[in-house]
């Protein structure tokens, strides 16, 4: 086995994990976590890519290893959110993905759960990783579907694509102003 193909095991979970949806934040002791109201949501979806809830204050994270479990883990994160809509709001969502990943988990639905709760201004961005070193970079073909998801909801402005050194690529989708208001009105 190739020391690549180590440090790729390494980091796959011995047991498969289900999906999950958990809010907390370090209280500054005991390594205990509180629940706090979501201002951020970090999103992995497929397998192969390994995280743990940091502990920063506020922070949504969200698990999904395949298409089927999408459904009701968006669920189970909006419910999460809507307990304290209006009075937070989220500043950023974040979900990460590798472009192999993509047509197996991908859906619209990623992108439309969170922008009702999204304050203006905020950001959701999608980094898009490859699949290890060895493989060819992230191509702008690679994530037509999350762009289209992107531009088609309602209340997002494209703001950035950007491709990193190493070959990953984020794209990034800003919450405007206009459609903030028309939510608020209508809520």
């Amino acid at each position: 086995m190739s020391q690549e193909e180590q440090e790729v095991k390494a980091t796959e979970p011995e047991e498969p994990l289900e999906a999950e949806a958990t809010t907390a934040t370090n209280d500054g002791g005991d390594d205990k976590y509180v629940e706090e109201p979501p201002t951020a949501v970090l999103i992995c979806l497929g397998g192969g890519i390994h995280f743990e809830h940091s502990g920063e204050k506020d922070v949504m994270s969200v698990k999904i290893l395949n298409k089927d479990e999408l459904p009701s883990s968006l669920e189970t994160a909006r419910k999460e959110i809507l307990k304290n809509y209006p009075d937070t709001m989220l500043e950023a969502v974040h979900v990460i993905v590798t472009n192999s990943s993509i047509p197996v988990i991908f859906d619209a639905k990623v992108v439309s759960t969170f922008v009702f709760a999204m304050k203006e201004d905020a950001e959701i961005t999608f980094h898009v990783l490859r699949n290890g070193n060895d493989k060819p970079p992230v191509e702008p073909a690679d994530i037509d579907e999350i762009r289209y998801a992107l531009c088609g909801e309602d209340g997002l402005d494209l703001e950035v694509e950007a491709i990193a050194g190493d070959g990953d690529w984020t794209i990034t989708a800003k919450r405007n102003e206009w459609d903030v208001k028309e939510d608020e009105e209508t809520s």
